[in-house]
């Protein structure tokens, strides 16, 4: 499973800064050297002009910056999100990103030249040496005592980014800090429900971002409320772009490992019928800032004994089609499928490799001391693994 890259919710430090010293002569693109104090924040420009701040701290007032943001919000051609820090009141700018791809230092000097944007100098820009850049170090810490910890190295050109997933989500706290929310109608799967979900327009003047409160624009029936819960929860945490390319980089997963299957009609039916829609469902979850959901599901889940000693995409298949019939029942019923006992199988032949790789996401994101996984009461399956 290829996770799309979803923009980090405050500081791409994490992401794009160079950690290994030893090795900067190897980058082939141009590194900078950049010097970073505050409070760091990510500010969320959207088309219509409104615009987002998340930050680790309430007390950020960027009103200084509103007209800037406001221009620059009619500049890019969708979501963009600009990465700096906050140091008295004061912002400087180091990273962008948008359209999936994050803005050189000569894109981010032309943004400050024509829009005024503060953007970081580099100490330094260039190929770096190890002995360059601990000779630059040592003047700047022990010669001007600047702080060592507040050094970043990061490329000054982003060139053959083939990220697949970003760092855990951060706890942040948000507040739209310039224009007004708009109130969009999110159809949860078209064509498949008539539900919809209509998040309210959230207007400047709110301190910090609430849980996003929805009406349902239909009747809805309490078979559905808790299909209701999830797909607004999934709404609340996950943008309608995030949800679309997951789904088309899954199926295009999908597809590619299906060339090297050889299928039954059986099969192949059941992929024509049920395999893009499964595939949505099982998408949509597997956001990085959706996962928790799963995983909240697994902490009350069991295998019966004799699915212990299954491979662990057989595992997860049970887990996720399982999952499907009870949290999704309403959906499903719309549509018309009921589960039967080879959908269990089937999932575990198209989704294999997706399986295995959403079980490593699992292994390094969550509590090993609730894994579903095993089923430790019986002596017979310990060391399965």
């Amino acid at each position: 499973m290829k996770t799309v890259y979803t923009a980090p919710k405050i500081s791409s430090l994490k992401d794009n800064g160079i950690k290994d010293l030893l090795y900067v002569a190897s980058y082939l693109p141009e590194l900078r050297l950049v010097y970073l104090t505050g409070v760091p924040v990510r500010i969320e420009l959207n088309k219509g002009g409104y615009v987002e701040l998340n930050s680790e701290e309430e007390e950020i007032n960027l009103s200084a910056y509103n007209e800037i943001f406001k221009n620059l919000s009619e500049f890019f051609y969708g979501t963009a999100y600009l990465y700096g820090f906050v140091n008295e009141g004061k912002l400087i700018i180091y990273d962008a990103f948008t359209n999936d791809n994050f803005l050189s230092s000569r894109d981010l000097m032309f943004l400050e030249s024509k829009y005024k944007i503060p953007v970081v100098k580099p100490i330094a820009e260039g190929n770096f040496t190890v002995d360059y850049l601990v000779e630059v170090l040592n003047k700047k810490i022990n010669g001007e005592g600047m702080k060592s910890n507040k050094f970043y190295i990061l490329p000054s050109v982003y060139v053959d980014d083939t990220r697949s997933y970003t760092s855990a989500t951060e706890v942040v706290k948000s507040k739209i800090i310039l224009g007004e929310k708009p109130a969009t109608t999110t159809t949860y799967w078209s064509g498949y429900s008539a539900q919809t979900y209509t998040p309210q327009a959230t207007a400047a003047t709110v301190a910090t971002k609430s849980a996003v409160s929805t009406t349902t624009t239909s009747t809805v029936s309490k078979k559905k409320s808790k299909t209701d819960k999830i797909f607004a929860e999934i709404f609340e945490v996950s943008t309608k772009e995030e949800r679309q390319q997951i789904y088309e980089q899954t199926l295009k997963n999908i597809n590619s490992y299906m060339e090297t299957l050889s299928l039954s009609e059986t099969e192949k039916n059941w992929w024509k019928s049920n395999g893009k829609f499964f595939a949505y469902l099982y998408s949509i979850l597997t956001l990085p800032s959706t996962r928790s959901i799963v995983y909240d599901y697994g902490e009350f889940y069991y295998l019966d004994v004799e699915e212990c000693a299954n491979p662990i995409e057989k595992k997860w298949a049970t887990f996720f089609i399982d999952m499907f019939g009870e949290v999704f029942q309403g959906t499903l019923e719309t549509k018309k499928i009921k589960i039967t006992s080879d959908f269990y199988s089937m999932f575990a032949l198209f989704f294999k490799e997706e399986l295995i790789e959403f079980d490593k996401f699992f292994v390094k994101e969550t509590d090993k001391t609730k894994d579903w996984r095993y089923c430790e009461n019986f002596e017979y399956y310990k060391g399965v693994y």
